[in-house]
């Protein structure tokens, strides 16, 4: 019996490895609460670990000082940046708006050209009879042959039968436009934009002038959302303030400081070539 007893092996340790894994938690938690226990921004006296514990989670939390400092800071930058990225994003639609509207006029003029098998030459054209003709390439809500679609008022003391469009302003935000520009048909399409025909009869000309975003949005200013073609006389559709059309001095018809009242009417050219035309206006 006494040599089997040898042959056995020893027992087993029993350690409790959960018992060492929380006391060695336990000594951790106790190092650092005596550590704050002497820390000089914290009074000098012993905590429990209930204590300890409860001073831990608040130390770890944010201040309401903190977090309204941090919201006052997010809230200034949101102050600077907001209106950079919100005229850019205007800035983008305009242009994108004048590419548009200038595909869709040059192509009902094409469409137009095809059909009566030779170029459009203004000086053919008594008054208002292109746009009986031109509407027709068009797919439209409403149309006028004069300025049904926008309404005019006399303006005081005038005598004439030019009418002011209040709505519209010249390039340099000074005057109101007159219809003398408009009045020879008008077209409404379904996104909103309103093309405005010029076609006296006696001048030989035809402008067609674009509101590209419609007369119900600003900013309604001839050169930023009210921009003019010119038909010439080869049948080319121009951008007006191009060479080889009527307006091409931009000091007068394309200038902050004019105060001409056809100010914005020649900044279409300028508007189409310039990529950071619409950044510029502002």
């Amino acid at each position: 019996m006494f040599q089997e007893a040898l042959r056995l092996p020893p027992p087993e340790k029993h350690t409790n490895r959960k018992g060492i894994r929380g006391f060695s938690f336990l000594l951790s938690r106790l190092y650092k609460a005596d550590k704050i226990r002497y820390n000089s921004d914290i009074p000098h006296h012993n905590y429990t670990l209930r204590e300890f514990m409860g001073f831990y989670r608040k130390k770890s939390a944010f201040t309401l000082a903190e977090v309204l400092i941090t919201l006052g800071i997010i809230g200034v930058v949101a102050a600077l940046t907001m209106p950079s990225l919100i005229n850019n994003s205007q800035n983008r639609e305009l242009q994108s708006a004048l590419n548009k509207n200038y595909s869709v006029i040059s192509q009902a003029l094409d469409l137009m050209k095809a059909d009566i098998g030779s170029d459009v030459n203004p000086a053919d054209y008594d008054a208002r009879e292109f746009f009986k003709n031109y509407k027709n390439y068009f797919k439209l809500i409403s149309q006028s042959s004069s300025t049904g679609i926008l309404s005019g008022t006399q303006e005081e003391g005038d005598t004439s039968t030019f009418r002011v469009f209040a709505g519209y302003k010249t390039y340099s935000g000074i005057a109101s436009l007159k219809n003398d520009i408009f009045d020879d048909g008008q077209i409404l399409l379904p996104d909103g934009s309103l093309i405005l025909i010029e076609n006296n009869g006696y001048s030989g000309k035809i402008f067609i002038t674009v509101d590209i975003n419609g007369v119900n949005k600003k900013p309604n200013i001839w050169g930023r959302d009210l921009f003019t073609f010119e038909i010439t006389s080869k049948g080319k559709l121009l951008p007006m303030g191009a060479e080889g059309t009527s307006y091409t001095n931009m000091s007068v018809y394309c200038s902050k400081n004019s105060k001409d009242t056809f100010n914005g009417i020649a900044c279409t050219a300028s508007a189409l070539s310039d990529k950071d035309y619409f950044k510029k206006m502002y």
